[in-house]
């Protein structure tokens, strides 16, 4: 009598139990899970005008998920992404003035400075920021496609800007406020310097966390 392997796709079953057993032996390595998706921990409706005298309709939506253990995680990052309508936004330089071809698009206002400020009561806070997005240092993770603003705010984002109530804090030290909904983005356009703001407020179970 023969004794033939039997063959399975070309291979013999001893092959394919080889196989098996050290693929098997292998660690498992999880891809990492961009922090921007599912349901966004917090977001924010920008449209209240400063200065209703100048307003021509410029707005904005933003969302923002957390990466992190817990409400004090030392290690906590937030991104974000933010769409803008009826205002240029284009190459935002390292100046922060968006004069760099930020006004491509033919509408009447563009893009100046984008920061998260503190909103104690519900009620902007211009003295102090919380996050420079753009201006007066850009976000070094920032990124724009059309309209669209996303990049990640994290303890690195501290720069020595000369005037501390003007410079990037850690996340995890305004995350209660943030929980609270007494922080704000506030949206500044060049043309008549118009400034447009919106609370951020939860909208997830995060801040329970």
């Amino acid at each position: 009598m023969n004794s033939k392997k039997t063959p399975l796709l070309g291979l013999s079953i001893g092959v394919i139990f080889s196989l098996l057993v050290f693929s098997t032996s292998l660690p498992l390595v999880e891809a990492e899970k961009p922090i921007a998706s599912g349901k966004p921990d917090f977001v924010a409706t920008i449209d209240m005008p400063a200065d209703e005298d100048h307003y021509n309709g410029e707005k904005g939506r933003a969302m923002f998920w957390v990466d992190a253990e817990s409400i004090d995680d030392p290690n906590m990052r937030i991104a974000y992404k933010i769409i803008l309508q009826n205002i240029d936004v284009g190459e935002i330089g390292s100046d922060g003035t968006g004069k760099d071809g930020n006004s491509g698009k033919g509408l009447e206002t563009y893009l100046w400075k984008l920061h998260l400020h503190p909103a104690p009561g519900q009620v902007h806070d211009g003295n102090y920021h919380h996050f420079n997005i753009v201006g007066p240092a850009d976000d070094s993770e920032l990124k724009i496609s059309g309209n669209t603003l996303t990049g990640i705010w994290d303890k690195n984002d501290w720069s020595d800007l000369g005037n501390d109530n003007h410079e990037s804090v850690d996340p995890v030290t305004v995350i209660g406020e943030m929980c609270n909904s007494e922080t704000d983005l506030n949206m500044h356009s060049e043309v008549h310097h118009i400034q447009i703001r919106g609370i951020i407020t939860p909208n997830s179970d995060f801040c329970n966390s």
